[in-house]
């Protein structure tokens, strides 16, 4: 998972985290907080674009 640190590690550090009321914080962005309806615009934009991409290549394809 990164720098050496195995998996067993990582459950180990997130038990204790929770043991101890630690969570994740929220998305920012530039000293910004980033709200859930942002979070899936995003993710829909991108679920867009990458269907339209998928349709041009096609597009191309046939032509070829």
């Amino acid at each position: 998972l990164g720098r050496g640190i195995h998996r067993e590690q990582v459950e180990e550090i997130s038990r204790l985290a929770r043991r101890h009321g630690f969570r994740l914080a929220g998305f920012r962005s530039f000293d910004r907080w980033v709200s859930d309806a942002e979070i899936e615009s995003v993710k829909h934009e991108a679920a867009q674009r990458k269907k339209d991409v998928r349709y041009s290549i096609g597009i191309i394809g046939e032509a070829v």
